[in-house]
């Protein structure tokens, strides 16, 4: 699911992008008067308002290109550009030869930050079933960074705006992240918890999440990271602070939790035991892994934050002063 990025505040609607499993999409419009004066807590969605097909094929993942354009990854390592406008025939339809594409981040918020006339980079950060992940030109479809193979799909990436740059998972679930003016030189960024499952950024905070399998959430200083540590893989100058950890409290049959809400920061120094370079998800109990984490994108409320559990715990917190709390 993608909201369209939003460079209007007074928009009266927004605009949310969904792909289904049965290989289609749709786009969702959301209205004030529907969040505000509904009397109802749930309802449900008999059809979307515009639905998205490309024949014969099947839909697997899906971003935004421009306001009315969405791009759409699709099965045998095809790409498509559909317009909402004019759903029923794709803008055009493009072989990468990867196989299935089963994640698309693109770069079009880019805008939000950029001066009138200003050429701006067209890049999608693409995830197809090979274990690899593709930054491709949308322009000319040319290949402009080849990630390494890993262990898994990599299905989690989002870019930020401010920062220029596609945060991703690698694999050995770490956090990394590339800029598009330094593509070939990643940055990553060491945790005391190295499985991280879902990444939350912003296009108008230099704040980012990480949400790991034990239960953790955390939030970092990107710019601190830059100036203490920069492409250095020590990663002993910068700091994390752990704002959520989910834990089960007795055993299992009896589905109690516990959510600690103690912001921890951590700084450990070189040769830190607690830095684990392993991946065995029997670790965790599985009902509290993070799902997904997200940061609020928008200018007025940057730090406001919402973070979803295994257990089916969604959190919403604020963070007035996190910027004071973890500078670097």
């Amino acid at each position: 699911m993608k909201w369209l990025p939003c460079t209007e505040p007074t928009a009266d609607e927004n605009l949310l992008a969904c792909v289904f499993q049965d290989g289609t999409a749709g786009i969702i419009k959301v209205n004030p008067e529907f969040l505000l004066k509904s009397d109802h807590l749930y309802y449900k969605l008999t059809r979307c308002s515009i639905e998205l097909k490309v024949p014969d094929f099947k839909i697997y993942s899906m971003d935004w290109t421009s306001e009315t354009t969405v791009i759409v990854g699709l099965n045998d390592g095809c790409i498509a550009e559909l317009d909402i406008t004019h759903p029923d025939t794709p803008n055009y339809i493009q072989s990468l030869a990867l196989g299935t594409i089963y994640h698309i981040t693109t770069c079009y918020s880019n805008k939000i930050f950029s001066k009138e006339g200003e050429a701006l980079p067209n890049v999608a950060f693409i995830s197809p079933n090979n274990f690899q992940y593709f930054l491709i030109d949308l322009n000319n479809f040319s290949m402009q960074m080849d990630g390494s193979r890993g262990r898994q799909i990599y299905t989690c990436a989002e870019y930020s705006s401010l920062l220029d740059a596609f945060f991703y998972c690698d694999s050995r679930e770490r956090a990394k992240a590339v800029t598009l003016r330094e593509i070939e030189m990643p940055i990553w960024f060491k945790m005391m918890e190295k499985q991280t499952t879902t990444i939350g950024v912003s296009d108008y905070s230099h704040l980012f999440l990480t949400g790991h399998l034990n239960g953790s959430i955390r939030v970092m200083n990107y710019y601190g990271k830059m100036i203490t540590t920069h492409r250095s893989k020590d990663g002993n100058g910068h700091r994390s602070l752990r704002i959520f950890q989910l834990s089960r409290v007795g055993l299992k049959s009896d589905n109690n939790f516990h959510l600690s809400l103690n912001l921890l920061s951590d700084q450990p120094e070189e040769g830190d035991n607690d830095y684990k370079d392993y991946y065995n998800p029997e670790v965790y109990d599985t009902s509290i892994n993070v799902l997904g984490c997200a940061l609020n994108n928008e200018p007025k409320l940057p730090n406001l934050l919402a973070c979803s559990f295994a257990n089916g715990l969604v959190v919403v917190e604020k963070l007035p002063s996190a910027t004071r709390i973890i500078k670097g």
